[in-house]
């Protein structure tokens, strides 16, 4: 039976953050080692840290906040791609890739999760150009999770977005560790916070392979 495989990023203090902003910080109010009867810490947060998702009304004023998201979408079989080697994702990339028809999750997996976590963020990180947002449309896709700290481009990043959004049943799923995933079919939990109103949500998200 396969096991539940973990792949969302410690949250934690020196973490990386989206263009080194809103660095997370756990200040401890109360210790037991420092002589208090309990243990207690607070959080200093972006609603993008970590392993998140972005809502539609990220980048479209009119668009869905986070606790109107649809938990069907969230819950769900999804779909590991493999795009190793490349700078930019397009739709021609994906078209050669031949992602199954129905689907409604997809997960890129490129050369970010080669080179990972550490360190500092990095500007040119792999993500998607406009014309990869069109072909997402095209399949239906309404989660579209991705290796790094957005789906797009860093110097794309409003025009990518705003078009995924336009969509307003789309959730991007960013900052997935998918180190240990290979294409396939995988089930799904990707659970964010339940803020209100908000933009965008850490989440905890699992996966497992699927018997698709």
């Amino acid at each position: 039976m396969s096991k539940w495989i973990d792949v969302s990023l410690f949250v934690e203090e020196g973490m990386i953050t989206y263009n080194d902003k809103f660095p997370f910080r756990r200040p401890i109010k109360n210790s037991i080692d420092g002589g208090d009867l309990y243990n207690e810490s607070r959080l200093d947060m972006g609603c993008h840290t970590g392993t998140h998702i972005d809502a539609p009304y990220h980048f479209n004023n009119d668009g869905k906040r986070v606790h109107q998201l649809d938990l069907d979408t969230l819950v769900g079989e999804c779909f590991v791609v493999e795009l190793m080697g490349i700078d930019v994702v397009t739709y021609d990339d994906l078209a050669r890739s031949n992602i199954p028809d129905g689907v409604k999750r997809l997960l890129i997996k490129t050369d970010n999760s080669v080179i990972g976590y550490e360190g500092k963020f990095r500007p040119e990180f792999v993500g998607l150009d406009l014309s990869a947002v069109r072909f997402i449309h095209e399949k239906g896709i309404l989660l579209l999770g991705t290796d790094y700290f957005a789906i797009s481009k860093h110097e794309l990043s409003a025009p990518v977005h705003q078009e995924f959004f336009k969509n307003n049943e789309c959730i991007a799923l960013e900052a997935v560790n998918m180190k240990e995933l290979s294409r396939g079919w995988y089930d799904m939990i990707c659970l964010p916070l339940r803020l209100k109103d908000a933009d965008g949500s850490p989440a905890r998200v699992i996966v497992k392979k699927s018997e698709h």
